[in-house]
Formats: C-alpha cells, sequence, structure tokens
C-alpha cells in the first residue's frame, strides 16, 4: 500500500485543499526557471494561431455583453461534431438536418468543470459511481459529493460518470464496448460520458464518439429512461485553458433545456465564442496534431523508459499524457520535484487522484522533454523505496 499523503504535501500554494480539488497547471506561475509545463494534458502544438489572432481581436468588444445564445460558436462547433467538412468552408456553417439536431441539443459552457457540476446537481440521483477505471477525473467525484449524492457500486447507481479515453490512466474502451458498459446500467439512470481526450486517436475519432449515437441515445431514452450526456473540454484539444471552453450534448432537445434553463447567463465570454468559431475550421492543426502526438508519445516513452526500466508506462500511445506508475510515493515525489528543478512540471498523483506513486507527464516537443528525461536521469537517493 502506498505510502499516506499530507494534503498539502507537495501542492501548490494557490489551492485551497479543503474546499478545492487540486489539478495540474498551476505551478509554473511561482517559478523563476519555467520552461514548459508537463503538468497537464493540452496538445503539445499550443494553442491554434489564428483562433488565438481571433480571440484578442474581440477584445475590442468587451464593453459588450457576450451573445446570450452563445452564436456563432454552438452552431460552428455543431457542425464541427457532425463532421461534414464543406460545412466549415464557409464563413456561414449551412444548417443541415444533422447539424440542426446536434445544435438543438447542444450546451456550451465555462470549461467542462461547470457542465459536469449542472449536469450533477440535475440529476436527481441519490446513488452515483465512477466509470470502469481505477481513477479518473475528480471534478465528477467533487460535484457528487458536494450535492450529497452517495457513492455505491455502477450496477446500483442511479448516475454514473465515466472518463473515455481516461485522465489520468489512458485507459479507452471503444465504442461498442462503452455502449454495451451503458446498456447493463439501470433504468431511468443518467450517465455522463467525458470525451475530452478522444480527438487524439486519428481522424475517424467521430466513428468512436457517442456523438455519432444520435439514434441510440434516443433510443435508449425513449425505451428505458437512460439520459446520455456526452461532456467535451475543449481547453485540451485546442490548448487554451485560460478561455474556458466545454460543451454538453444531451441525449433530447428537451434535456438540454432543463440545462440551459439552470445554466448562469453569459457562460462564454466574447473571446471565447470568437476563438471557438475560427479554431474548428483549423484542419491543418487536427491534421498535423494526428502526426505528430504519437510519434512524441512513443518516443518520450521509450526515452523514459530505458532510464527507468522498473517504472509502468501505461496509457494508449495516441493520447497527449502519459501514466506512469514509479516504484513508490517517495520516488515519485523526489521526480515531481526534480522536474520542477528543471523548469518543467509535472503532476504527481498524490493530489486530487489519491496515487502517490504515480505522475502523470504531458507529451512534448522533444526539445522540452529533454529536460524531463534529465531529471528522471538523476538517481533516486534511496536504494528501496518502502513507501510503495
Amino acid at each position: 500500500m502506498a505510502a499516506l499523503v499530507g494534503r498539502t504535501e507537495g501542492v501548490s500554494e494557490r489551492w485551497d485543499t479543503g474546499t478545492q480539488t487540486p489539478h495540474g497547471g498551476q505551478e509554473w506561475r511561482d517559478m523563476t526557471n519555467f520552461v514548459e509545463d508537463f503538468s497537464v494534458t493540452t496538445n503539445c502544438l499550443g494553442t491554434p494561431e489564428k483562433a488565438l489572432e481571433a480571440a484578442a481581436s474581440a477584445l475590442k468588444d468587451v464593453s459588450h455583453y457576450p451573445s446570450c445564445d452563445q452564436e456563432p460558436a454552438c452552431l460552428s462547433l455543431a457542425a464541427f461534431l457532425q463532421g461534414d467538412p464543406e460545412i466549415l468552408k464557409t464563413d456561414t456553417v449551412r444548417l443541415t438536418e444533422q447539424v440542426s439536431d446536434i445544435r438543438k441539443r447542444l450546451i456550451l459552457g465555462n470549461g467542462a468543470s461547470e457542465l459536469i457540476d449542472l449536469c450533477i446537481r440535475l440529476s436527481d440521483a441519490s446513488s452515483w459511481s465512477p466509470g470502469p477505471t481505477d481513477v479518473q477525473y475528480k471534478e465528477y467525484e467533487r460535484s457528487a459529493a458536494n450535492y450529497g449524492i452517495k457513492l455505491t457500486g455502477v450496477r446500483d447507481a442511479k448516475l454514473v460518470c465515466m472518463v473515455n479515453p481516461c485522465n489520468p490512466t489512458g485507459d479507452f474502451l471503444e465504442l461498442e464496448s462503452l455502449k454495451k458498459y451503458i446498456e447493463e446500467c439501470q433504468d431511468s439512470s443518467t450517465i455522463i460520458v467525458d470525451e475530452s481526450m478522444i480527438f487524439w486517436i486519428g481522424p475517424h475519432w467521430r466513428s468512436q464518439s457517442i456523438v455519432s449515437q444520435g439514434s441510440w441515445t434516443e433510443s435508449l431514452y425513449r425505451l428505458r429512461g437512460i439520459r446520455v450526456f456526452v461532456i467535451h473540454s475543449w481547453t485540451k484539444i485546442w490548448a487554451c485553458p485560460g478561455l474556458r471552453v466545454g460543451s454538453i450534448l444531451a441525449p433530447t432537445s428537451d434535456a438540454a433545456t432543463v440545462l440551459r434553463k439552470h445554466q448562469v447567463p453569459w457562460s462564454l465570454s466574447t473571446p471565447a465564442i470568437a476563438f471557438l468559431t475560427e479554431v474548428v475550421k483549423d484542419q491543418d492543426y487536427m491534421d498535423k496534431t494526428w502526426q505528430v502526438t504519437p510519434q512524441w508519445n512513443e518516443d518520450f516513452r521509450k526515452a523514459l523508459q530505458a532510464e527507468k526500466p522498473d517504472w509502468d508506462i501505461k496509457g494508449e500511445k495516441w493520447l497527449s499524457f502519459l501514466w506512469i506508475r514509479t516504484t513508490g510515493s517517495a520516488s515519485a515525489r523526489f521526480y515531481v520535484d526534480a522536474c520542477r528543478a528543471n523548469g518543467v512540471p509535472v503532476r504527481w498523483g498524490a493530489h486530487g487522484y489519491q496515487r502517490p506513486e504515480y505522475i502523470r507527464v504531458a507529451v512534448r516537443d522533444p526539445q522540452q522533454a529533454r529536460l524531463v528525461l534529465e531529471a528522471v536521469k538523476l538517481p533516486y537517493p534511496g536504494a528501496v523505496d518502502s513507501s510503495a
């Protein structure tokens, strides 16, 4: 059993650990030697330039309120999810029947976290369960606890929250296996599937996404009362966590209306609307993502394994991060500190995930990854990590 870790040990002082769940992405603010952030799972290519320019240009309109219907971003994202490339080639999105159906069920929000909390709050569930992985993104657990929803087994739960592909473990259920898992849940239950990391699988990502299963989700709701909601955090694939852009796709337009009724107004800022409207058109960025990420993932994985053959490196090889089981919590903490000293903070699994023997490391440019490898080369001062 891994050693217990103090609530504030090794975590940024910016976090109020009594009320907040720590995440990556904070240490860089307080580092004088910062080079690159390996503690977050954002795209290794950085923020798309054209979309960033659109967001910057939109700042001239901050004296006005944002669009109350989240347009033109919502319609543009609906077209992106539907997947017809011709739709996005013109400045005005064509409203096809398929795009219209998605648009009616789609709501944008201030990152995925706002929509996770909103959906869980309105689930009317008394019991909940995470997905089939060892550990997952912790905001689901936090929201459920805040609303008094008790943790139980998946077959008894009225609310099931899954992250697929899973952050941080890198596990992935292919679509048919995922559907089977959902179909085995209770009637009249609420299912949330977080697909924020699915886009890295490649150009065929829609064929593995619940987004492509509109008829199935509608039938599941009509026949068994099971409501399947799909969450996407767009801050990951397009490297824009500072803008806070997320979406939720409801199983029906009526279910979307209920969410919209309880959502706070102005959830998406004017720069975020401009960014999202533009970024969905950037096919070159997506193509380069699919070309570069798997190669850098493989190279980084091999280099780390060569230095530390006793580390267990987990996760799909097309993802933007690695989930690594080290030899114990003390050695994990040692290498977290070593990376920070090299200007490249990584995510320690102790906080949020309660996996102190693990670290999560982003896939980045090999020149920057070299600094992580230099830190990993340092010999762990303890011959045997008794904290494992």
